[in-house]
């Protein structure tokens, strides 16, 4: 049996992370996980063995620029360039939607 270690964020948290993380970018600061993954209230999400091998530059680029192509992006893709940035570290998370 192998016990893994979680990081806990909540939502709010998120969206400010990113935020704060591509300030430059309108739709990095109009981001809200919850709309952006259709997240509903009561809720936690968990995302396992997150990496920086889950981020797509080319097109997490083309996301973060508004490009319609990619109208939406997925929540590991996105926490892949969080770790890429070197905002957060790989490993397991935990984003709770609570309000």
């Amino acid at each position: 049996m192998e016990k893994l270690s979680t990081t806990k964020m909540s939502y709010e948290e998120f969206d400010k992370l990113v935020r704060e993380t591509w300030p430059d970018s309108e739709r990095a600061r109009k981001f809200e996980c919850v709309a952006e993954f259709e997240w509903s209230n009561d809720e936690d999400h968990s995302l396992e063995d997150v990496s920086v091998k889950d981020h797509t530059p080319e097109e997490f680029a083309e996301w973060l620029a508004g490009n319609k192509k990619y109208t939406m992006i997925g929540e590991y893709q996105i926490m892949g360039a969080l770790i890429h940035a070197g905002k957060l570290e790989a490993g397991n998370y935990l984003i709770q939607v609570w309000w």
